[in-house]
């Protein structure tokens, strides 16, 4: 998670990391990710938003929870 309000997905080998998707929803910084489950991506990010994303797309967000407030 970043301070633009993206995800990044990396894509590790034994010379180096390749970003291989980008996700995009969230519209300030992502403070907080985990992946739980068949590949399934949480964030919450100071937009005070929850995301739900498929983890194996090329950065499908596909839920908005309600709203956190901190």
């Amino acid at each position: 998670g970043s301070r633009d309000g993206t995800l990044k997905r990396w894509a590790l080998a034994e010379d180096g990391a390749t970003c291989c998707a980008t996700f995009e929803s969230h519209i300030d910084w992502v403070n907080d990710t985990v992946l739980t489950g068949n590949n399934t991506l949480v964030s919450c990010s100071s937009d005070t938003t929850v995301k739900v994303w498929n983890g194996l797309s090329e950065g499908s967000c596909t839920r908005t929870l309600g709203q956190h407030s901190d």
